[in-house]
């Protein structure tokens, strides 16, 4: 009978690394398209909360007859729509959206350089014509443009008169 040694040989040692190593990669190319995945997702979700945004902005001046617009504050990345009140005679913030982190407001190519899509029949102290008719159908174009975490690019699109809104890539 030989001796019994205590431990782990070389063998057995290279063996179990090659095997945690091999585990550790497939971990690591599966976090890698998690994240792609939830990168994705918060692309469409972020696609359909500022089509709805922007929609809900329509129906809302076409229900109250007035006016309104919507904001795109580009260092804090919040939409915003704001509509002037008949009734306390001053515009209010009706609704708000946050882009997910580390997504960024690119850029917002409007008619008037101003950062925002304009909903009205009205000028904001309610007179003359500005932006939308009061019906909450667009007469100016714009697209929004916004960086997603992977850098990429996105674009959706406001087609004049015509009240469609196109998402592209």
């Amino acid at each position: 009978m030989g001796k019994r040694y205590k431990g782990v040989t070389l063998i057995e040692l290279i063996i179990t690394l090659s095997l945690l190593s091999i585990l550790l990669s497939f971990s690591l190319i599966s976090i890698t398209s998690l994240k792609n995945y939830e990168n994705n997702i918060d692309v469409d979700y972020c696609n359909n909360s500022i089509l709805q945004l922007i929609n809900n902005s329509k129906l809302y001046c076409r229900k109250e007859n007035s006016s309104g617009y919507i904001q795109f504050d580009l260092v804090s990345n919040e939409i915003t729509f704001y509509c002037y009140s008949k009734q306390a005679q001053k515009v209010i913030k009706i609704e708000e959206y946050i882009l997910p982190k580390k997504f960024i407001i690119y850029n917002i190519n409007s008619e008037y350089k101003r950062n925002r899509i304009s909903i009205t029949g009205m000028t904001i102290d309610g007179t003359g014509i500005d932006g939308m008719t009061a019906n909450g159908v667009t007469t100016s174009s714009c697209t929004i443009t916004f960086r997603d975490r992977r850098e990429n690019i996105h674009k959706i699109t406001i087609r004049v008169g015509t009240n469609y809104v196109e998402v592209k890539g």
